[in-house]
């Protein structure tokens, strides 16, 4: 199990650590002792160097005869340089044999997660001697060979420490297991007072998190695999489900390891980071391109409110584990992307469908006048939308790609008719074959929680440009002035009450075509997508003009005019 140190009484102060995902572990992590390291080499404060057996304070001394690199013919310092997209990629090489640990000696990788400003750069100082020099937030050192032993005292000073006495705050009865693996985690706040407070009252003083067992290399060579921490002080406990809301972990609170790895196929893995109590979605997130065979650590690092340190607003940070280099900067993950589907394709053909995403079967027997909640996706990389005859993968309806960028939401309406040829041109002479109408700029939620926003959409194939008023004649309110066929227009900000929307020509807003009951008064805080849907002309009246009121979770309401 993951373990806490705690400090001297005389010194205490504590840094936060968030509590942050776990995906699907595959490897258990077992939470080990206190972590400490002894440092033969007094007179060398440098940065610490993985590849050091005995000498934790001789870091990138070049002119040091002690500095041994671990034998893999890697040049790890050049790894150490590595941009935000290769840092994936610094795990060393899979293929080479493990470097033993030397007999009496524990192998620790130490990560800084604590977001207090006041302790941005830090010194640690193991048994009085300076082992970490100018440590600073959201920096990792590699795995690095020190004398095992227990009673060990760490202490955190600030950067500019002469000795330990300037520490604030030691750690005593640290031990470290011979011929083990430690990652060791300092979190926390120096004054907890000074700072918002854990949402689940968890301990925010500047500590100590250690994990044993760890790994500086995936044990599959086809899987990378990542340990999770939560580090975030201002955080709740949260959860983690992919995007098809599978949960792979239920909960994990702030100062917290994951129990196992999670093992991650070759690929960019997206996820969302939900709220343990309640499920509610507080981001989504993807990996960079995994490759296999290398493990990491991902720390929800920094605070949710940023005003507490604008330095250090929350992420999501990765970090290498690895034996050899130098020390390394986490590199923050992206923001994933966001999709929902409407299905507002009026064709009898298409009245039911199987869409794929990527060839994988996402949503089978989505009918007109259906729609998706938004799902997370990958963000910068072609996905594929395939429609399909309801239960017939050989019978292709459309073929589409979309593209969004990170942080994305999109809108996506599979509107038009498979064959034009049989169906009412467009008045305006718009394309009404079949096709998928993207607006990238969606929203899930109002802007503001006393309001309502509404993105309109023209999807009737054989409807000219209309508008859209709230009132026909002279007082009209204009919800939108002017809406072609595959146009969207929004979003529109209006009070959280049922009004009746006015479908006119464009230009001649005296005139109503059609009314109809937008029933808003419940749908405070909401964003909604609002559709012109189905044809003018048609004996179907299943497929005959209604308007479609869609909400971020696909809740999809038909309103029919007014008579």
């Amino acid at each position: 199990m993951p373990r806490r140190l705690a400090s001297l009484s005389h010194t205490s102060h504590s840094l936060p650590l968030h509590r942050l995902l776990t995906p699907i572990f595959c490897a258990l992590l077992i939470f080990g002792g206190a972590c400490t390291c002894d440092d033969d080499d007094p007179d060398d404060n440098s940065n610490l160097d993985a590849g050091d057996v005995g000498d934790a304070g001789d870091v990138g001394d070049t002119d040091d005869a002690d500095d041994v690199d671990p034998p893999d013919g890697d040049d790890d310092d050049a790894d150490a340089s590595d941009d935000a997209d290769d840092d994936a990629d610094d795990a060393g090489d899979v293929g080479d044999d493990e470097v033993p640990i030397p007999a009496g000696q524990a192998r620790i990788q130490v990560i800084h997660a604590a977001a207090d400003p006041d302790a941005a750069s830090v010194d640690v100082y193991l048994n009085d001697t300076l082992l970490l020099d100018d440590f600073e937030f959201r920096t990792t050192t590699p795995f690095v060979d020190v004398d095992a032993g227990d009673d060990l005292q760490v202490a955190i000073a600030p950067a500019d420490s002469t000795s330990v006495d300037d520490a604030l705050t030691t750690f005593s009865d640290v031990s470290l297991t011979p011929d083990e693996r430690t990652i060791i985690v300092v979190a926390g706040v120096l004054d907890s007072e000074a700072f918002s407070p854990n949402p689940d009252g968890g301990d925010t003083t500047l500590s100590l998190y250690t994990f044993a067992d760890a790994r500086e290399r995936s044990n599959d060579t086809n899987f990378d695999q990542l340990a999770i921490f939560h580090a975030s002080s201002d955080q709740p406990a949260v959860a983690l489900a992919l995007p098809d809301g599978t949960e792979i972990l239920s909960q994990l609170a702030y100062g917290e390891f994951a129990e196992n790895y999670l093992s991650v196929a070759p690929g960019v893995l997206a996820f969302d980071l939900l709220r343990a109590s309640d499920g509610q979605r507080l981001g989504s997130f993807q990996t960079p391109q995994m490759t296999g065979g290398e493990a990491f650590v991902v720390v929800a690092t920094g605070f949710g409110d940023s005003a507490q340190n604008p330095d250090a607003a929350f992420e999501l940070t990765l970090f290498p584990s690895r034996y050899g280099g130098d020390r390394s900067e986490g590199v923050a993950l992206d923001e994933a992307a966001r999709l929902q589907l409407i299905h507002n394709a009026p064709d009898p053909d298409a009245a039911s469908v199987d869409l794929y995403l990527d060839n994988e079967l996402t949503y089978p027997a989505v009918a007109f006048r259906e729609a998706t909640s938004f799902r997370t996706i990958v963000a910068g990389e072609d996905l594929e939308l395939l429609a399909t005859a309801e239960g017939d993968a050989n019978t292709e309806v459309l073929t589409s790609t979309i593209n969004l960028g990170n942080g994305q939401s999109a809108v996506a309406v599979i509107g038009g008719v498979i064959d034009p040829g049989a169906f009412t041109a467009n008045p305006d002479g718009e394309d009404i074959a079949l096709r998928v109408f993207l607006h990238s700029e969606a929203l899930e939620e109002a802007r503001s929680p006393d309001t309502v926003d509404l993105l309109f959409f023209h999807g009737v194939p054989d409807a000219p440009t209309v508008a859209v008023v709230t009132d026909a004649g002279e007082s009209a309110q204009i919800l939108s002035e002017t809406l072609t066929y595959g146009d969207f227009d929004g979003y529109l900000s209006v009070a959280p009450e049922d009004i009746v929307a006015q479908i006119t020509p464009a230009g001649d807003t005296t005139t109503a075509l059609a009314g109809f009951e937008l029933p808003l008064s419940l749908l405070e805080g909401e964003a909604l997508t609002v559709l012109a849907s189905g044809l003018l002309t048609t004996v179907d009246e299943a497929r005959s003009l209604a308007i479609l009121v869609v909400s971020a979770d696909g809740n999809l309401t038909v309103v029919t005019p007014v008579e």
